[in-house]
């Protein structure tokens, strides 16, 4: 497996895509689906960039959160924007911790990812105090479940070869570096059993949902200008880190990769011009599930 850093989600791609998945209003619901409390101590795992970590610490400041990640590149990003959070490098087979440390576990995206999730669910119980509870968001697809490209005006002319070279460009992506390198066997509609038939008890799940779109009127202009540079910034510099994989030349010529960045960039100065269009609604929308159990009192 390739670093998750590098390709697969760059740092600025994972934090810009969280700010869009766990919004304000889903905070204070998720903080109590997992049953967190002032002053509790927390261990993430599989943190990131260390997004979900101050998500929660917004919800309850007094939380005491450890959180690690194999990956350097996430931790190192995540050392910059969390401060009060203990980011350290480890893996999740093997954490640096006494036994009953935490009095929960959480983690986004996690065990559909690990190589062996019954061994780290063993070691995730193992520094859990008894009656602690893990936490599992899960998205059900890396692939948004509904992705609408948009609605552009006749006159964007650049539109159709911007969208035939976006298909070239993940295709490249997907054949030089597949989501199925950073995934297991495990989906997230198989979670809850693999809980229960490891000894968690009280096993519950809850839906999240996730839908973004940049002509929605219910988003700021600030936030709308946010996701537009946002997005170009982070397409641009997947892009540019593939561009330098030999790989690439049989997916992607180089006059197509300079091509689609600069249409890239037009479809990016378009936006900026009509950030307050309420009729293009380019958008995705997923889902995701909360899974929660319980180590029981006396394991």
């Amino acid at each position: 497996m390739k670093e998750w850093s590098k390709y697969f989600q760059l740092p600025e791609f994972l934090e810009y895509t969280r700010k869009y998945m766990l919004t304000k209003e889903l905070r204070e619901l998720i903080i109590s689906h997992m049953h967190l409390k002032s002053g509790d101590k927390i261990l993430e795992a599989g943190c990131g960039t260390g997004y979900l970590g101050r998500y929660l610490k917004e919800g309850i400041p007094s939380l005491k959160i450890s959180a690690f990640d194999r990956d350097k590149g996430f931790i190192e990003v995540a050392k910059h924007l969390g401060n009060d959070i203990d980011f350290f490098i480890a893996d999740a087979e093997n954490v640096p911790f006494d036994d009953s440390s935490f009095d929960h576990v959480v983690s986004h995206t996690f065990f559909t990812s690990v190589n062996n999730p019954e061994s780290v669910l063993k070691e995730m119980k193992r520094v859990l105090k008894p009656e602690g509870t893990i936490s599992s968001i899960t998205s059900m697809s890396f692939i948004p479940a509904v992705m609408e490209h948009g609605h552009y005006p006749p006159d964007c002319k650049w539109l159709e070869r911007y969208r035939e070279l976006y298909g070239k460009v993940w295709n490249m992506y997907e054949n030089i570096d597949p989501v199925k390198g950073y995934t297991n066997e495990m989906t997230s509609a198989e979670i809850p059993h693999f809980f229960a038939e490891n000894g968690l008890k009280d096993i519950s799940l809850y839906p999240i949902g996730n839908l973004f779109s940049f002509s929605n009127a219910d988003l700021n202009i600030e936030d709308r200008e946010r996701y537009v540079n946002d997005s170009y910034k982070c397409e641009w510099l997947k892009l540019n880190r593939f561009l330098k994989i030999d790989d690439r030349k049989q997916f992607l010529k180089k006059e197509e990769a300079k091509e689609y960045l600069n249409l890239l960039e037009e479809k990016k100065d378009f936006l900026l011009n009509n950030l307050k269009d309420n009729s293009i609604f380019e958008w995705t929308a997923s889902g995701s599930v909360l899974i929660t159990g319980r180590k029981c009192e006396f394991e």
